[in-house]
This record gives structure tokens, sequence and C-alpha cells, in this order.
């Protein structure tokens, strides 16, 4: 009878070239995202169960090899912040607070559930690196070869309705808590 929650990815989604929704289909996820959905297919034979799809979440302690802590440390260290490309990558980034309280809301849901754990609003590196070059000031933006990496956009209007909740942390508040 125990309710099993289960956090998930969007990396489950794969390669996609426009919008990607709670419905959106799977298009060649990575072995990441392929081992997340063989978790989701597990947990789905249980009676009970709500699964989390959460975009990049960021905070305190989070992978330093990732994009944020990297600017971040860059600033403070060098005065510099390297952007990849021309810093048009898009991806949804998810302050961990409000990735608890999507997991709080789907405590209280009776009727199982598939979730996208987004913020909604997607952020270019450029866009990111200019908030924490406002909030460390002097320090510059330095551009680098190419990016390869894929940008992802996201509506989660349907997760948004059924657990009446939407984000509460916008990106410069958190990367303020961070500093």
């Amino acid at each position: 009878d125990s309710k099993i929650i289960f956090s998930s990815s969007v990396s489950v989604y794969g390669n996609q070239a426009s919008v990607i929704s709670e419905k959106s289909s799977f298009n060649n996820p990575d072995l990441y995202g392929l081992s997340k959905l063989s978790g989701e297919a597990v947990l789905q034979l249980h009676t009970n169960y709500q699964i989390i799809r959460f975009s990049s979440l960021y905070g305190n302690e989070m992978n330093p090899g990732t994009f944020i802590p990297r600017a971040i440390k860059e600033a403070r260290i060098h005065k510099k912040i390297t952007i990849f490309g021309n810093g048009s990558r898009l991806q949804d980034y998810l302050y961990i607070d409000d990735a608890v309280e999507y997991c709080m809301k789907v405590v209280n849901r009776k009727e199982s559930g598939i979730y996208l754990g987004v913020n909604g609003k997607s952020y270019s590196n450029i866009e990111v690196a200019k908030v924490i070059q406002k909030l460390i000031p002097d320090c510059k933006l330095e551009h680098l070869s190419l990016d390869p990496s894929s940008s992802f956009v996201y509506n989660n209007t349907l997760t948004r309705d059924l657990l009446d909740f939407a984000p509460l942390v916008d990106l410069e508040s958190g990367l303020k808590r961070i500093l």
C-alpha cells in the first residue's frame, strides 16, 4: 500500500527538436535516459507511484563540472566566464527548493502519475552568464569554439495544473542563494 516517488529525468525524452511536454514521445535517449526509463517501467508495475522527470537542478553542492558552478568558479577566481559557441544553447534550470516542492505536491496525489519537474523557462548560456556577471562584477565573458550541445525547452502546463504549483525561485534569486 506504500506510495513510491521516483526521481526521473528529462533525459528520457532524448533528442527533441520541439518543445517537450509530459506527453512528448521518446527519441533516442542516451544510456542515462534509458536507465531512467527502465526504472520508470519497473515502478509502473506498482499500484501507487509518482514519477517526476526533473530538468537541470541547481543549488549548493551541485556537480562542479556543470555549467553554473563552473561559471561561478571562473567568475570568482579568474574574473571571466567561458561561453562555448555564441551562448545560445537553452536549458531549463530548476532550483532545488522548487524540486523539493514538486516532491511534496505529489505526496498527496491519489492517482499514480508522471510529472514534468521543470521551471518552465529556458535560459541561454549567455543569459545565465550575464546574471552571474551581474552578481559577481568585474568579470568578463569569453567565447570559445563551438557548442555542439542541444537546446531544451519545456511546457509543463499539465503538471502545473494537476499539482497546483509553479516554481517560485527565479534564476537570479537562485544564483544569489548559491553565492
